[in-house]
């Protein structure tokens, strides 16, 4: 248990570095194009990972050091060298790569191999050393060009704190993974509902009859219930507070907007509304932990403090984030019933919304991109019908 609160306060420690090089760094200087491109990039990335280990979390545990070494880069970047150089961005996307392919590497062999981490770095050690070696004196004899120079510089930078980050960051998120999937299985009194549920269904008529049979209070049925929604035994759960791939691609829309709207460096003061909106539309779902009655109340209260902040920004962005919360409830209420490929669907559109959402926050949404919200909302309904058809047979 010890270790667990460790391993989480670590995740925290880093994503408290990620976020504060982010706001000091210059990663929103760099040119427009060149950073929508990063970012499509790394949406890229992940729809590889997922579909190689058709797993969104496995993904996202895949990416996510690698997002987090490019942001600590961009805040060296500026240390190092003030000056704008319009080559020295693209060492990002060599460090992107290096970290998604060392996590990528490692994180198969542990999944497919049920090998421990620290066993595997024993084994690849050197393998590693010898690439990583290689990549040094590469980007080495690129910086003695006075053109390539902080490009160079910067990669080895890179590649250092892609391995430093993999060594730190990397096994206390696979360790989190492992005990958010140990808390997902299902309890003795979980497993005999959930084949009741089958047989009989889910409607509260029923719940009576359930916690006669089980031998427990009626309002035990609802927790139960929702435990089975939130852990992904009645189909898939999405705005599961423990899902993390929730958090990322609603949060990668949101910012994804506002960065192809306007490089403004006030980009982070938005993100307690997005966050207080997110656990608002998260409250209003099935969870694992908490009361339905209470839990549902206390979402509304925050899904109501986001949209307020909203309110405050503009009334354009309200609208849309108001019909994003409209659209995510549509998608949770048909997960309930078991509509799995409709309520994907009304997710998809819930995560390309937000891109609109971010976008209006400095321009009008008539000038925002007719594809891109469709581009996002297909990628995402197509990763999680993929991952639905996989869990299915």
């Amino acid at each position: 248990m010890e270790s667990d609160y460790l391993d989480f306060l670590l995740v925290i420690f880093w994503t408290f570095i990620a976020v504060v090089s982010t706001k000091f760094s210059d990663l929103l200087s760099m040119e427009h194009s060149l950073l929508i491109t990063l970012q499509f990039y790394l949406l890229f990335l992940y729809v590889i990972a997922s579909v190689f280990f058709r797993s969104m979390r496995k993904a996202l545990i895949t990416a996510l050091p690698a997002i987090y070494t490019v942001l600590v880069l961009s805040f060296v970047h500026l240390m190092m060298f003030p000056e704008y150089d319009a080559i020295a961005p693209m060492s990002y996307f060599v460090t992107l790569l290096f970290g998604f392919l060392i996590t990528l590497f490692f994180g198969y062999i542990h999944y497919t191999k049920k090998k421990p981490l620290y066993r595997i770095y024993r084994q690849y050690k050197l393998i590693i050393a010898l690439v990583f070696l290689l990549l040094v004196v590469l980007f080495s004899g690129l910086a003695t060009q006075a053109l390539m120079f902080q490009f160079g510089v910067l990669s080895i930078i890179g590649i250092s704190l892609a391995y430093l980050i993999f060594l730190f960051f990397f096994p206390p998120l696979l360790r989190i993974e492992k005990a958010i999937t140990l808390a997902e299985q299902l309890t003795d009194d979980e497993r005999k509902l959930k084949r009741y549920a089958e047989n009989y269904g889910k409607d509260k008529q029923v719940y009576p009859f359930y916690a006669a049979w089980l031998g427990v209070a009626v309002r035990d049925i609802e927790q139960f219930i929702d435990r089975l929604e939130a852990k992904g035994y009645m189909g898939h759960n999405f705005f599961s507070m423990h899902n993390g791939v929730f958090w990322f691609l609603a949060i990668f829309s949101f910012v994804l907007g506002i960065t192809s709207s306007s490089l403004d460096p006030s980009l982070v003061l938005y993100l307690p509304a997005i966050f207080f909106y997110l656990i608002g539309i998260a409250s209003l779902g099935p969870q694992m932990v908490g009361n339905r009655s209470f839990r549902r109340m206390l979402g509304l209260v925050f899904l109501l403090a986001g949209l307020s902040i909203f309110r405050m920004i503009s009334l354009t962005v309200f609208k849309f984030a108001a019909v994003g919360a409209l659209i995510a409830l549509v998608a949770i209420y048909f997960a309930y019933k078991d509509d799995e490929f409709i309520s994907i669907l009304f997710v998809a559109f819930f995560v390309g919304l937000l891109y609109l959402v971010g976008w209006s926050i400095y321009k009008p949404y008539i000038l925002a991109s007719r594809t891109v919200p469709f581009f996002i909302t297909f990628v995402v309904f197509a990763m999680l019908a993929l991952e639905l058809v996989f869990k299915t047979y």
